[in-house]
């Protein structure tokens, strides 16, 4: 219950919990007890979510049959009261609880004042009174102030990576932001995503300070979490100014949000990217997979998110340059905008050929502005080198940009089959980054 409480805290707003009990009876939970702060402490977790509890007695008119120290009733009015809920005494008046529930839940003051937040942990009693006569005040008795990070216990801290993931204004801090993009790729018929983020340690200076943990979330629509990775980035793992981090998922066709997150396991700092992918339905004929893009002659930093226990087990570690295969010599992966003034990039791309003969000679590459639904800018496209794997082409290719203004843009690639009459072709956004 207590996490349930952190849980509901986590969610805007003003949540009512309605709670069915007999209580625990008095003579268990009087007094200093085990019970009594466990209680109390769910109880007050439960306020400072701005979630009353309104309990009510499944013992009813029963209760008076019971000594005193039988009765469950003491328990019950005292966790609606800390929580700032209505006791009831009688569950057989469900149908008058039910309108005095409806009444009250829909008619309230919101009262509110400044405070000097402090991360201590501590609890603060509160008292609401009013002048008018007559009038009875149901009202939280007092709040938490939230703990330094290093005092979460590990279901909060689960609870504040889903709150920095998938929050559009995370509750518990403004995250800092960094790039990712995620690409769909089937290997073996078997549907695949790699998920590949940059870390400018420049931009993420406060969050990369000391030990750090990575999370990766990948959910659909409902916000059901498909898949989840975990690894911490120990000092001395990624020492360049930049490096990139990429992790490998297997998902059936869909689409998907993905999610990378940075944190400080010190402080508790945090930093967010995202990415959306559309994992395709298998068919009959070729399909071409969203290209890796990247810069040629540059290298950088690579860290597989999955690392295999035994380091002479390279099966178990994904390795992007078996993905693939066709990289080779030092390169830099483009993931976020393309600075202004590149000319030349470079893309590697995946072709399902399902038994079918390409003319890979024959592949061409345009530019549209993301707007746009007429012509392309047709690119140069050289082909740099091809190869055959398992029922699936790979090919390296270099594309040359012209002189663009800052903006977003589409990059279409296709590929044309050996007779002509048949083709595939991939989508894949662009940004141009603007010279501020």
């Amino acid at each position: 219950m207590e996490e349930l409480a952190k849980a509901l805290g986590s969610i805007p707003g003003y949540k009512n919990v309605v709670l069915f009990s007999e209580g625990f009876p008095r003579q268990l939970y009087q007094g200093d007890t085990f019970i009594q702060k466990n209680i109390n402490s769910m109880a007050k977790e439960f306020a400072t979510a701005s979630s009353p509890i309104h309990t009510v007695n499944t013992d009813g008119t029963r209760h008076f049959f019971k000594s005193a120290d039988e009765r469950g009733d003491s328990m019950l009015r005292n966790l609606s009261k800390l929580s700032g809920g209505r006791y009831f005494g009688d569950v057989k008046r469900y149908e008058d609880i039910s309108q005095e529930l409806h009444t009250m839940t829909g008619n309230y003051y919101v009262l509110g004042y400044y405070t000097n937040e402090t991360a201590d942990g501590k609890y603060h009693e509160l008292e609401v009174k009013v002048e008018r006569e007559g009038c009875r005040v149901i009202a939280q008795q007092g709040y938490l102030n939230p703990k330094p990070f290093r005092k979460l216990t590990r279901f909060e801290k689960q609870l504040r990576v889903f709150d920095l993931a998938m929050s559009d204004k995370p509750q518990f801090q403004e995250p800092l932001r960094f790039s990712a993009s995620a690409l769909a790729f089937a290997e073996a018929g078997q549907p695949n995503l790699v998920l590949l983020s940059r870390i400018d340690r420049q931009d993420l200076e406060e969050v990369l300070e000391g030990e750090v943990e990575l999370v990766t979330l990948i959910y659909e629509g409902h916000n059901i979490v498909l898949d989840s990775q975990r690894r911490k980035l120990k000092g001395g793992a990624a020492d360049s100014a930049e490096f990139f981090v990429y992790a490998v998922s297997t998902l059936p066709p869909g689409e998907y949000s993905c999610r990378m997150v940075l944190r400080n396991l010190e402080s508790g700092r945090g930093a967010v990217a995202a990415a959306e992918v559309k994992i395709p339905e298998t068919q009959a004929g070729a399909r071409l997979f969203a290209p890796f893009l990247f810069l040629r002659d540059r290298g950088s930093e690579l860290i597989p998110f999955q690392e295999s226990s035994d380091p002479r087990d390279k099966e178990s570690t994904p390795d992007l340059t078996r993905i693939y295969p066709l990289l080779s010599g030092e390169f830099s992966p483009l993931v976020g905008p393309l600075q202004p003034g590149a000319r030349r990039i470079g893309a590697a791309l995946r072709l399902d050929a399902a038994g079918a003969e390409w003319d890979m000679r024959g592949i061409t590459a345009e530019l549209k502005q993301d707007t746009s639904f007429g012509e392309g800018i047709p690119l140069v496209l050289s082909v740099l080198e091809t190869g055959e794997e398992g029922g699936s082409a790979t090919l390296l290719v270099e594309i040359e940009f012209p002189e663009l203004d800052p903006g977003e843009y589409v990059l279409e690639i296709r590929v044309a089959g050996s007779s002509g009459d048949t083709q595939t072709s991939v989508s894949f956004p662009i940004r141009i980054r603007s010279e501020k």
